[in-house]
């Protein structure tokens, strides 16, 4: 459909049963829809956005089909990656390998897959931002979930069941905090917790004493939210810190109408909360460092 006129330009036909997800590379030439079959084959489709053909059909062997995938934007160029999410019990990830594509090939090779949650995943995203490696990172969000994820290029030495140099999918689950209950009488020992909320916070605890200064916190429990939408951005002045992240900030939309900005630790590879724009007096943010 051209955004001005509202007139039709192309029209894909090659789906036998409904598709529930669609994405353009960021370059504008490809297109992906992922089909949901009760029955019979479930597939991806690559088209040519410009040209409005099919330019490969991928066969995905899992249950349910797909309900949702992404590109892996490429900066311009051709995108080297496809991600998607099965609508299966496990809603399992699939990464797919599409550099051969420039070539001319009509082959897309799997490049890793893993169960990704019992919850219902409703949405892939890759991160523009990820500088890190070629590979990337990317999040995925639904019912009772949000995972961050990011790739291995050899196998964990504990498993001896995978084989050397294949890649692999690391999850990274954000750090949640329900509440906080720190009791430390240790001496010579000083522990300063600084919790940063829209409403400010501090607690202290030191070898002889507890002082705690607390204006109206209130419970977030993480257990009961669904991530609804993701979004990202490079830089935020939220961020205080002297070193900005890496992989940029990644923004969810939550089921209750609040907004998390989540930040990268490039130390250890942790996301924590950067600070959370509540939609009701119930939720709070905040972020915590310890300083020993």
């Amino acid at each position: 459909m051209h955004i001005h006129t509202r007139m039709q330009v192309h029209h894909f036909q090659g789906h036998s049963d409904d598709v529930l997800c669609l994405d353009v590379s960021d370059d504008g030439t490809l297109a992906a829809t992922g089909q949901v079959a009760a029955t019979g084959a479930n597939y991806i489709c690559i088209w040519d956005a410009e040209r409005g053909t099919e330019e490969v059909r991928i066969s995905v062997n899992r249950d349910g089909g797909v309900f949702a995938l992404a590109f892996k934007p490429a900066g311009g160029g051709a995108p080297p990656f496809l991600a998607s999410v099965a609508n299966d019990e496990d809603s399992s990830i699939d990464v797919w390998d599409l550099r051969g594509l420039v070539g001319g090939a009509r082959h897309v090779p799997l490049l890793t897959s893993i169960a990704a949650d019992k919850h219902r995943v409703l949405s892939v995203a890759w991160n523009p931002f990820h500088k890190r490696d070629d590979l990337g990172s990317f999040v995925t969000c639904g019912d009772k979930h949000l995972h961050f994820w990011t790739f291995a290029r050899d196998a964990p030495a504990e498993d001896a069941a995978q084989e050397p140099g294949r890649v692999l999918l690391r999850r990274h689950v954000p750090l949640w905090y329900d509440a906080i209950l720190l009791a430390a009488l240790m001496s010579h020992v000083h522990i300063h917790v600084y919790i940063h909320t829209y409403i400010h916070t501090c607690i202290r605890v030191s070898a002889y004493n507890i002082h705690v200064h607390i204006h109206h916190i209130y419970r977030y429990d993480a257990t009961k939210q669904t991530a609804l939408s993701v979004a990202f951005i490079e830089a935020t002045t939220a961020d205080d810190s002297s070193k900005p992240s890496a992989r940029g900030y990644t923004l969810t939309g939550m089921q209750d109408g609040s907004v998390f900005v989540w930040r990268w630790s490039d130390d250890d590879n942790s996301v924590s909360v950067l600070k959370v724009l509540p939609s009701m007096p119930e939720a709070f943010m905040f972020s915590v460092s310890l300083l020993l």
